[in-house]
């Protein structure tokens, strides 16, 4: 199953947010790896609302913590919520 549609402006948008090239592929890595994770493109989790959006995170990071014995959720993945949530702001003020 494709998760990420590179071409969607959704994708666009969260991709170019970040500066570095190695972030790009950190966080794509990462996007891939929590959509997988649920069976889900990216299209069909920006539908979502905020707050499923935030519970499925969390449950994921969560579900990570435990299986891999983390005592705390790694600050890295703070920016990738930021533009996450920021590419959903930007995909539904543009229509």
């Amino acid at each position: 199953m494709q998760v990420l549609d590179e071409e969607s402006k959704a994708y666009f948008n969260f991709i170019k947010s970040l500066n570095s090239e190695s972030t790009r592929n950190s966080y794509k890595f990462c996007l891939e790896k929590f959509l997988n994770h649920y069976e889900i493109d990216l299209a069909s989790f920006l539908k979502s609302s905020q707050e499923e959006m935030s519970n499925l995170i969390i449950k994921y990071l969560v579900d990570e913590k435990i299986s891999k014995g983390y005592l705390a959720i790694d600050p890295k993945y703070d920016k990738l919520l930021t533009s996450l949530r920021t590419a959903y702001a930007n995909e539904f003020k543009s229509k």
